[in-house]
């Protein structure tokens, strides 16, 4: 059955709502925007069930509608608004605290009792949240945090001192434990960028801790994660293809959610991700590496499927010292039982750690220049390594894969002379400015590359990236450092000086 796609403005002189998402009794996904001024409410309504219903709120965006009834519950005193319709065929919906009603049946709420009419239990949990108290441990007033003053075109991070906000229905504040550092934080800190705040502002998006506060007594103590994908609609023409990074919709941290890079974090319940308890078990001893697994390892676990990455394979991956240029090359080697070719700057390469065989088998420095002999001899030497990987076996050619890792715009040029005619090449790197990916068109066709940009995974990869650190299949090359020193680190990565993952130390037990 295809979905119908609907929409009906319905102007109102109702004070603006504070509304929350919730299932329909009849309808799994229902999206409730507030657009533009306090007086208008998008809805946005899709199963063909409500045929009739659409074309009732249809007939209803003339001047003929412009109240809400507001009725008053008779037991709890909370005020529950509804939107008269004049159809026999029109179901009963409930979207956020509204409730669509014939007006026959409005009536018969109107004179009902607190048990009876078209009060929901999602609805009535609405209303009781209005008036209930957040529960959990008392939270401290002020919180240390990293903060951007103003945004410019250079970082500009200090650290200060910044106000503990109480969680409201729907919310929940977090106590983190630890957050990752990613390069992508320093651009949210620059700009900024079309969306993110201009003053005050708190990146980081790779954050662990516990819930401490909150409306729903179940949540206090869950052991939960903050990535930057929070919550998408579920409905919309991106996510039903799988692209949740393209949902118009999306709530991201640290775009519209304050970011991890401080003590606590109130943010929406829709933006957590729930850790298994066997994690919660474990204490806190491994929640650093689990860290790693937000962004970086999801990002990297979904280049390797685009790959296709399989035994024996051999892969390339630039950038191969960063960290997810160290998880794309650890799992490519210990879960998926690839060869790889490991590929960075110079005075990386050196400074590899001691177990850098867990995530790379033959590593080479990039070209120093961007002349055109440069770069044919560091093509032959990536096709040499591969001759070796395959023992001598088959045609010489180059590599079935390449994922690029890395943040330059060095990084992209001339990676097509890498992999193997019908191979694969993998963008996931985020360089600034104006980088472009050139590959000659005639290659392109004749050679049957395939190329591909990864944004990043979702959080089913990242659980399962959690899976297989706690399994010990990888051990993430891990640094960490204090809150104080996230400054200094980011302006480190800018410059292409950290190796594999930086994470903040917030709250270590």
């Amino acid at each position: 059955m295809s979905d119908l796609f609907c929409s009906s403005v319905i102007t109102n002189k109702v004070p603006k709502l504070e509304l929350e998402l919730a299932n329909s009794w009849f309808m799994p996904q229902t999206e409730v925007l507030m657009t533009g001024s306090d007086s208008v409410i998008l809805f946005l309504l899709f199963p063909r069930w409500f045929m009739n219903a659409f074309r009732v709120m249809a007939d209803y965006t003339d001047n003929s509608l412009t109240t809400v009834s507001r009725e008053q519950h008779p037991s709890t005193g909370a005020c529950h608004d509804y939107i008269p319709c004049n159809s026999e065929n029109a179901m009963p919906l409930l979207v956020g605290a509204l409730t669509i009603l014939p007006v026959d049946q409005l009536e018969e709420v109107k004179s009902s009792g607190p048990d009876s009419g078209y009060v929901s239990p999602q609805s009535q949990e609405i209303h009781d949240l209005k008036h209930a108290a957040a529960l959990g441990e008392p939270l401290p007033s002020f919180q240390k945090a990293i903060v951007t003053p103003t945004m410019g075109p250079q970082l500009n991070l200090t650290c200060r001192t910044i106000p503990v906000r109480q969680p409201g229905p729907g919310e929940a504040v977090v106590q983190l434990y630890y957050s990752g550092i990613c390069r992508s934080d320093a651009c949210f800190s620059i700009g900024p960028e079309p969306g993110y705040p201009k003053h005050d502002h708190v990146a980081g998006h790779e954050g662990i801790g516990r819930i401490v506060r909150a409306y729903d007594a179940s949540l206090i103590d869950k052991l939960v994660a903050i990535r930057y994908l929070g919550s998408t609609c579920q409905s919309c023409s991106f996510c039903l293809r799988g692209l949740l990074t393209s949902c118009p919709f999306q709530l991201n941290s640290p775009k519209q959610v304050s970011g991890t890079f401080k003590e606590y974090a109130t943010v929406p319940t829709s933006c957590l991700v729930r850790l298994p308890e066997a994690l919660s078990k474990e204490g806190t001893a491994m929640l650093p590496y689990y860290t790693t697994a937000l962004c970086s390892g999801s990002t990297a676990l979904m280049a390797l499927k685009g790959a296709e990455v399989g035994p024996e394979h051999v892969v390339v991956v630039v950038g191969v010292a960063g960290a997810i240029g160290n998880m794309a090359g650890m799992m490519a080697k210990q879960v998926r039982h690839a060869k790889v070719i490991g590929i960075d700057l110079s005075n990386k390469i050196i400074r590899l750690p001691p177990n850098s065989d867990q995530f790379g088998d033959i590593f080479l420095s990039a070209p120093l220049t961007a002349d055109v002999e440069s770069r044919v001899e560091h093509a032959n030497a990536v096709i040499e390594a591969c001759r070796k990987l395959r023992g001598g076996r088959g045609v010489l050619r180059g590599a079935d894969s390449v994922i690029i890792c890395g943040s330059t715009p060095e990084a992209f040029r001339s990676v097509h002379d890498y992999v193997c005619d019908g191979g694969r090449i993998i963008c996931v790197g985020a360089p600034g400015g104006d980088t472009h990916l050139s590959i000659p068109v005639k290659d392109l066709i004749e050679r049957n590359l395939k190329v591909s940009g990864n944004l990043m995974g979702g959080s089913q990869e990242a659980l399962q990236v959690m899976e297989y650190i706690r399994s010990g299949h990888i051990r993430p090359d891990v640094t960490l450092v204090a809150l104080d020193d996230v400054p200094y680190q980011m302006q480190e990565m800018v410059d292409c000086r950290t190796m594999g993952k930086i994470v903040v130390a917030i709250k270590a037990e």
